[in-house]
């Protein structure tokens, strides 16, 4: 059996992507085709979770589900394992190939252990594996991960965000980031594709991600136009992280803080929030520290000389303040009054 193991990059539009996969999951399946829910869906999260040093207890999946300690984590190993295992196993036989779709195993399997226990798993159910992974612009990829960010708890200003975004990152560094991929599965598995919505078919990127399947008919697919996890914009961001600072993501018997996340969602869904925009001043300098890593990049696995990515534009932000609308801030106030007039909340994990 074959397996396309879509791997990310976080920020490269993986949400609508699984969603649409999942969506439309009944009509891949007539096609051999098959989505897993073991790893969890429609993000696969479970999977970056598995493979994770088994003394490793410092994951957001796993203290979002509740995983304290070493036992519990042994136990979620197992769970999974089987789980997985006999899902496969009971695939109907139309199906020849599996697909995996997780951006996690991008940011959460940063060594070749974690990577090697990732190859047994699947080793023992897959003959032929494809690693399919999208890249961007290393400033656009920060903009864009401040804002999941502040949707997820965080409380950094974004000066202090943009510290961790050096040559020496795992996230960052895609030379040495598939490199590792390269070291566990073969660079013959490797497919690295550069994210460009102006260059995807329709500039989409789930019409460009069903190009990798070989006589697959797309005609009965359900396309539609939701963009999933959208950046916020400046005010949004500047909400989020005054909730955050008040409220954790986690109350104190470690369960999850749901009035935090609805209150987030309110934001999000506010017209306010998209208004402003995040500029990343040193955008260029960013662009110039990884411009030898990417071009080490592109000679080893795009079989191209030169960086693969334009430089980032100028900044186009206006230095004017804005004056807010007053049915902006009606239509916001109503949304955190609805989310705290609920009697109780429900986070899905």
């Amino acid at each position: 059996m074959k397996l396309i193991l879509h791997i990310g990059t976080e920020k490269t539009a993986t949400s609508t992507l699984q969603s649409f996969l999942y969506r439309n999951r009944s009509v891949l399946a007539a096609q051999g085709y098959a989505l897993l829910d073991s790893p969890t869906k429609p993000s696969n999260r479970a999977i970056a979770a598995f493979c994770l040093d088994e003394d490793d207890l410092d994951d957001d999946y796993l203290q979002d589900i509740n995983i304290r300690n070493l036992e519990e984590k042994s136990l979620f190993i197992a769970r999974f394992k089987q789980d997985f295992d006999n899902e496969i196993d009971s695939l109907p036989e139309n199906i020849h190939t599996v697909i995996i779709t997780s951006e996690h195993l991008h940011s959460r399997l940063t060594t070749e252990e974690t990577l090697t226990r990732l190859k047994a798993l699947l080793d023992c159910h897959f003959d032929h594996i494809d690693i399919i992974c999208y890249f961007r612009e290393q400033s656009e990829v920060a903009r864009s991960l401040y804002s999941t960010a502040m949707k997820t708890g965080h409380t950094l200003s974004f000066s202090n965000f943009l510290k961790s975004v050096h040559p020496h990152q795992h996230y960052y560094n895609y030379f040495t980031f598939f490199k590792k991929w390269e070291a566990i599965f073969g660079k013959h598995a490797l497919h690295a594709r550069i994210y460009n919505p102006q260059q995807f078919i329709n500039h989409d990127i789930r019409q460009d991600f069903l190009t990798l399947l070989p006589h697959f008919d797309s005609s009965s697919l359900h396309f539609d136009h939701q963009h999933l996890n959208a950046s916020l914009g400046k005010n949004g961001l500047q909400l989020c992280r005054m909730v955050n600072t008040r409220w954790s993501r986690y109350n104190p018997d470690g369960s999850l803080n749901a009035l935090r996340f609805a209150l987030v969602s309110a934001i999000e869904k506010s017209r306010l929030a998209r208004e402003g925009s995040l500029e990343v001043d040193n955008a260029f300098e960013i662009y110039q520290m990884f411009d030898e890593s990417n071009i080490q990049f592109a000679k080893s696995f795009l079989g191209t000389s030169t960086n693969p990515f334009p430089p980032p534009p100028g900044s186009t932000a206006s230095t004017e303040d804005r004056s807010f609308a007053f049915d902006d801030v009606e239509d916001l106030v109503e949304k955190l009054l609805d989310a705290c007039a609920k009697s109780s909340f429900r986070v899905d994990i």
